[in-house]
């Protein structure tokens, strides 16, 4: 059942990720980060992918918008892509049906993706929300981990310490088999428990054959480390998160401050 359930999963996408791998491919990606958005979302997610490529190396970022609406749109940077898909936007709050039902697409797309590019032991593809502010080439950093699986740590988290706590905006996967496997488990926990995308990885990299490093809660924070600890300098940060914000327009807010006041 669950290579079936895989294997329908992969055909629903297999045609589009096909021609977007090929594309990574042609540009000569390594680590690609993908950021999905919606309309609304797109000015901040834009803002994220290019902060992403703007170190030297061959680390990619792909804006992912789910828009039926016509579009011209092209980058200047070699190494941005946009990728568009014809889909509704949720038109929900953080926590609402629809919301859910919207960015449960994101694990499945970056699995099927996972496995059209080439296997790696070294590059990975990585899922970054569009509310964070990027200040270190951390795509190239996950890369040196020798970690199938690096992310984002939740913080506080009420189920540490029997769970991995891992955030579901910020994280990177190694192109291996054991890293697509991971991506795959994720992805089919979630259809068959029907659980938010969070608490599939809080299962499968509960798993023994899963080795994950997890990041600095300082350097890599979230927004609840942004808002409440003392210690937290962004001085020193090389990405903020700002999930523990609700509504676009106060992570807009959030992010343009750290932004200003980040020494980049």
């Amino acid at each position: 059942m669950l290579v079936f359930a895989f294997a329908l999963l992969h055909l629903a996408t297999a045609e589009p990720i096909a021609r977007l791998a090929a594309q990574l491919v042609a540009a000569r990606c390594g680590s690609t980060a993908i950021v999905f958005a919606d309309s609304s979302w797109r000015a901040l997610a834009l803002e994220t992918a290019r902060e992403l490529v703007r170190f030297p190396g061959n680390q990619c970022a792909v804006l992912w918008l789910w828009s039926c609406a016509p579009s011209n749109a092209t980058f200047a940077h070699p190494r941005l892509i946009g990728w568009r898909e014809c889909a509704r936007a949720a038109g929900g709050e953080w926590g609402s049906r629809s919301y859910f039902a919207q960015i449960s697409q994101r694990v499945p797309r970056l699995a099927a993706l996972a496995a059209a590019l080439p296997r790696s032991a070294v590059h990975g593809v990585s899922l970054i929300d569009a509310d964070v502010a990027v200040f270190r080439n951390v795509l190239a950093r996950f890369e040196r981990s020798n970690r199938t699986f690096v992310g984002q740590r939740e913080t506080p988290c009420a189920s540490e310490p029997s769970h991995s706590c891992a955030n579901g905006g910020v994280y990177w996967v190694r192109r291996s088999v054991r890293g697509r496997r991971l991506l795959w488990r994720v992805a089919h926990l979630m259809r068959a428990l029907g659980i938010p995308d969070q608490d599939a990885l809080d299962i499968a990299l509960a798993a023994p054959d899963c080795d994950a490093l997890y990041l600095d809660a300082l350097r890599y924070a979230n927004g609840h480390t942004m808002q409440y600890d003392a210690d937290f300098d962004v001085a020193r940060a090389h990405l903020v998160h700002a999930n523990w914000l609700r509504g676009l327009r106060a992570k807009e807010r959030a992010l343009a401050h750290v932004r200003r006041t980040a020494p980049v």
